[in-house]
């Protein structure tokens, strides 16, 4: 997902822009998560089509590829790991939501210091499911109401860890610092005015470019289920 998608996809949706669901935030489950997912989106093809039992609703179809690492429980033999994950979506132009799934390899440097790819092991796998919220994101790019977000809920589970769960996360779209009044190096920041306590305001680094390009970043919590409550395998 990037700017000039959304601001297409915006367009398409605008009938019902405003809808109060969209600002909905990813859910917070009130403890310490098993374990924390930071990812950037560095590829995405995407495509629009109308809906099959009414032509005036536009569907987002998506599909996606994410970098990152973890830390906490997820990671095997160490307290964190790089991932590399895939996933896609199909959102409700006229709501701003519909069901992502998706999967995210956990990943072990056995040459650590190294740059090399061919260093990472594959340790395990997690599948994802739930909902994408892009309302906010719409609304911020429509009307400048809103905000250059979009969030995640759903569940996890692994059959590698023998374990699943929840997940809840945001993505952050990038979006010039000027237009916020404020001077970052890289001219560009992620910012959620519907954050809480505090509004969230990060100036981009140069890890968050992709040949040259700003990335949506991910930031999202696992919640680990008790043993025997699994939501499935994978």
């Amino acid at each position: 997902m990037n700017v000039r998608t959304l601001k297409l996809g915006s367009i398409l949706g605008a009938a019902l822009l405003g809808l109060s669901l969209w600002l909905t935030p990813a859910v917070s489950y009130g403890h310490e998560p098993f374990a924390t997912v930071t990812a950037s989106e560095v590829q995405e093809a995407l495509r629009f089509k109308k809906a099959d039992d009414m032509e005036s609703i536009i569907i987002r179809l998506a599909n996606a590829t994410l970098v990152g690492k973890a830390t906490g429980g997820i990671c095997v033999g160490s307290a964190d790991c790089p991932i590399d994950g895939r996933a896609e979506s199909s959102v409700n132009l006229s709501t701003g939501q519909g069901p992502f799934s998706g999967t995210f390899d956990l990943l072990m440097d056995t040459n650590p210091g190294s740059p090399l790819l061919m260093d990472l092991v594959l340790t395990g796998r997690v599948k994802v499911q739930g909902t994408l919220n892009l309302g906010p994101a719409l609304l911020f790019l429509q009307s400048g109401g809103g905000a250059p977000v979009a969030f995640i809920n759903g569940t996890w589970t692994s059959r590698d860890l023998h374990a699943s769960g929840e997940i809840a996360g945001t993505f952050f779209i990038p979006i010039p610092s000027a237009l916020l009044g404020k001077s970052c190096d890289m001219g560009w920041a992620y910012y959620n005015p519907l954050a809480t306590p505090t509004v969230f305001f990060q100036c981009l680094k140069m890890e968050n470019f992709s040949l040259g390009a700003p990335v949506v970043q991910l930031k999202a919590d696992l919640t680990k289920q008790m043993r025997g409550k699994h939501h499935g395998d994978d």
